[in-house]
C-alpha cells in the first residue's frame, strides 16, 4: 500500500521478525521513551555480521587467521567457537585458509543480529519492568 498509494503504515508490534520483514523505518519506542529512530538501512549497518566459527583447534586457527588473511577482528569465545568480524562477505576465503592450514571446521555460519537482538542490546536486555 506505501508504494502502490505513497501512504505511510504505522504498526505496532512486540513481534519484531516480522517487523524487520516490512518496515522501511523503526523508531523504537522503551518505557514510554523514543530510544532511537532508524532506517531499515541504517538498522542493517548497525547490526553486526560475523561469522560463527567452531574448529577442532581454536588456537592454532586465531593463528592462520591472523598470519593468512592478516586479521585481528575476532573473538576466541570461552566453548573455543570464534566469532570473526572481518571477512563477511568472503566466507568461502575463510574456510579455504581454514582447510589449507589443516584445521577440520565444525561448524562455520554466517550470523547477525536482527531487529530483535538489536532492540534487545538497545535497551539494556530483557528487563521486567
Amino acid at each position: 500500500m506505501n508504494n502502490d498509494y505513497d501512504i505511510t503504515i504505522l504498526i505496532s508490534s512486540h513481534i519484531l521478525s516480522e517487523l524487520h520483514l516490512l518496515a522501511t523505518d523503526y523508531g523504537i519506542i522503551h518505557q514510554g521513551r523514543l530510544m532511537e529512530q532508524l532506517t531499515a538501512k541504517e538498522l542493517d549497518d548497525k547490526s553486526q555480521k560475523y561469522i560463527h566459527i567452531k574448529v577442532d583447534d581454536a588456537s592454532k586457527a586465531s593463528t592462520v587467521l591472523q598470519d593468512v588473511l592478516e586479521t585481528n577482528n575476532f573473538e576466541v569465545k570461552e566453548d573455543h567457537s570464534i566469532r570473526m568480524l572481518d571477512y563477511v562477505d568472503e566466507p568461502m576465503k575463510v574456510s579455504k585458509a581454514l582447510t589449507e592450514n589443516g584445521l577440520l571446521i565444525e561448524e562455520f555460519m554466517p550470523m547477525g543480529e536482527d531487529l530483535e537482538s538489536y532492540f534487545s542490546h538497545l535497551i539494556g536486555g530483557v528487563t521486567d519492568e
